[in-house]
């Protein structure tokens, strides 16, 4: 019998039905133990009807919706507890029979949906500002757009950033210009006012942004890991060269102090050119509307990036 996932109220001796019924015209030597042990065990598992029930094909006949959560946490470890429920809540209303195919390709479909954006985009890296300016259903723009206003001009950081990795990428320029994604999370919420800590719609945005982050940052160390390896080849040190340079560049503009007004998801602020240019100490670069809550905290996030270009201890 094909996998398939029902919603459904109906009881266990409802389904027993069905499939009896089902394989009434089938020789009995070939399904006659299925349909016994499908039989044992619904009865024995009194499982609830209540949400999303799955057929299985290995014996073990269905499975309650915790039991689906759990099987998609395992496949798909980064989603967090709330999305996976959302997630079985969403494709339990659209269709009431799945193959297993087709509930995995429906589950894959919104993990690409919510993974972060190919660090191969086609215009700048997306901002914060650009997922909480993103409905959470749609992709993530590959030209990164909104992107929002920028509190210390794209250019100058950009510039200063390639001209450092230019040569050579070191650990050390990375943890002096990159936060941990717990540091990168508490600065976020450092930034947020009550009313917006309780806005569904943006906390799901930001929950989005972190696990692109916190992706982008895993990956980051892995390249690390493999540039500093003696056994890695001459070939797989460069490429991780490559990418650790991309990646540096996706996180920083993620920093919550990159862009500005990122956080009222609804504003629309002025984002024409104001005279930047590539030199990053130059004070023009720096965009004076810009406000946040942690004054203090903008203030070492641009002597931080000012570093970029100079030595590193």
């Amino acid at each position: 019998m094909n996998t398939h996932y029902l919603h459904t109220t109906k009881s266990p001796e409802h389904f027993i039905g069905l499939n009896q019924l089902a394989l009434k015209n089938q020789p009995r030597n070939q399904h006659s133990n299925f349909v016994d042990n499908r039989y044992n065990s619904l009865i024995q598992r009194k499982v609830n009807y209540n949400t999303v029930c799955v057929g299985l094909n290995n014996g073990d006949a269905i499975a309650n919706k915790n039991e689906l959560i759990l099987a998609i946490k395992k496949r798909w470890p980064h989603l967090d507890d709330t999305r996976v429920k959302g997630i079985v809540t969403d494709i339990a209303k659209k269709k009431a029979i799945w193959s297993m195919a087709q509930i995995h390709g429906a589950v894959q479909n919104i993990v690409n949906r919510e993974s972060a954006v190919p660090t191969s985009t086609k215009g700048r890296p997306p901002t914060l500002y650009t997922y909480t300016h993103t409905h959470v259903d749609n992709a993530i723009s590959e030209y990164g757009v909104p992107q929002g206003p920028h509190t210390l001009g794209y250019s100058a950081i950009h510039e200063s950033l390639h001209t450092t990795t230019q040569k050579r990428v070191e650990r050390s320029r990375f943890k002096e210009q990159i936060e941990s994604p717990k540091d990168w999370w508490n600065l976020i919420k450092g930034e947020l006012t009550s009313s917006q800590r309780k806005d569904t719609i943006l906390k799901a945005r930001l929950t989005k942004a972190k696990r692109s982050y916190q992706k982008y940052y895993d990956e980051a160390i892995a390249h690390f890991n493999t540039l500093e390896s003696p056994t890695a080849t001459k070939g797989k040190k460069q490429q991780a060269r490559t990418e650790i340079k991309i990646l540096m560049n996706h996180l920083m503009q993620l920093h919550p102090y990159a862009t500005f007004a990122w956080a009222a998801r609804n504003s629309k602020p002025d984002v024409s050119g104001k005279g930047e240019n590539r030199d990053i100490d130059d004070d023009r670069n720096i965009d004076k509307a810009a406000r946040f809550t942690q004054m203090d905290e903008l203030k070492l996030y641009i002597k931080r990036r000012r570093l970029l270009g100079k030595k590193v201890d």
